[in-house]
């Protein structure tokens, strides 16, 4: 399936719509190169022929880069297996290692989703226009590892999901160092490992801020943890733990993953949808002890409850919903 999808592994979805995490990416020095270049099926004078690491398509390259790391926000890999004996198909990694309580068999597919910047995206968009059909491949430090095809996004969706099938643990090993380089994946569980220790200390403290993508005077130079992107945080603090009446896990939409459901008390509520409908439009961190886990962008005002999505365990689901019930 090669299609732009709405499958954060962290977002957040308020009454008032959906908040998908579209942030932009800091390329550190140390980390490698990533590209995404333009390529067609035939050869062609001034092209270079090369074979995609994990699609095994040979495709002809051309020169210059259309996109790279500062438009590209994270890659997000998710591994599946088949297990037979359970009737239960196609299942991620997490519900496999329960289900099959021994080795895991082999990969039936990997699920690569490819997150942009809303400028990246839209870049995409007009580039895939302009080469409608056209291959793109997605280069780090110049070796080519995924293709699919150019395709333009819906007006929210800033993403484009790759399923690949047949896939050897050897090669899911390389294509894991390979992306790991770009600085584009966080290290592994990075959001769940900050949620559970902080999450642990005796006075954790959630904290919902406005946020900008910009500097400006009377606004606070911040970082979202596992992204390491820089974001400019506004003094008022609009909900913490005790503006949270209630907070519960389910499960989510997507299989295998679980959602934190906020309901905000009166005043929480209210602080909320007054700063949400006076910015318009804007990002909104969400901290634990300080530390921003995530800065979903909204287009409307928030409403009294939200719902944060795409936790891969209960575990820490459950530590979430238990922090922002402190008082």
């Amino acid at each position: 399936m090669r299609s732009f999808a709405k499958r954060s592994a962290l977002a957040i979805m308020f009454a008032a719509g959906l908040s998908q995490e579209v942030v932009p990416s800091q390329s550190q020095p140390s980390c490698a190169k990533v590209e995404l270049r333009l390529a067609q099926k035939g050869a062609s004078t001034g092209l270079t022929e090369v074979t995609a690491l994990l699609s095994s398509e040979t495709v002809y390259l051309r020169k210059e880069a259309v996109l790279s790391n500062g438009d590209i926000v994270e890659i997000r890999i998710r591994r599946y297996y088949h297990l037979d004996a359970w009737r239960s198909g196609d299942v991620d990694e997490e519900v496999a290692k329960v289900l099959s309580q021994g080795p895991l068999p082999s990969l039936a597919r990997y699920e690569i989703n490819v997150i942009f910047t809303k400028e990246g995206a839209l870049r995409l968009a007009d580039i895939s226009l302009e080469h409608r059909g056209s291959p793109v491949a997605i280069l780090v430090d110049g070796e080519p590892i995924l293709t699919f095809g150019a395709m333009a996004p819906s007006n929210d969706d800033y993403s484009v999901q790759l399923s690949y099938k047949g896939v050897t643990r050897e090669l899911g090993e390389q294509l894991d160092r390979l992306l790991s380089r770009g600085c584009l994946t966080p290290g592994p569980d990075c959001k769940a490992k900050l949620i559970n220790r902080e999450s642990g200390k005796s006075a954790a403290r959630i904290e919902l801020r406005l946020a900008e993508d910009s500097p400006a005077p009377g606004l606070t130079e911040s970082i979202i943890e596992c992204s390491r992107e820089r974001i400019y945080l506004r003094p008022e603090v609009l909900a913490t733990n005790e503006d949270i009446a209630n907070a519960e896990v389910s499960s989510s939409r997507i299989a295998g993953f679980f959602d934190v459901n906020l309901t905000f008390t009166d005043r929480g509520a209210q602080l909320l949808a007054r700063a949400t409908a006076a910015a318009k439009r804007g990002r909104l961190a969400i901290s634990i002890n300080g530390k921003i886990i995530i800065a979903p962008t909204f287009g409307s005002p928030i409403s009294n409850k939200a719902i944060v999505s795409g936790f891969a365990n209960m575990e820490t689901a459950e530590k979430l919903a238990a922090a922002t019930r402190r008082r």
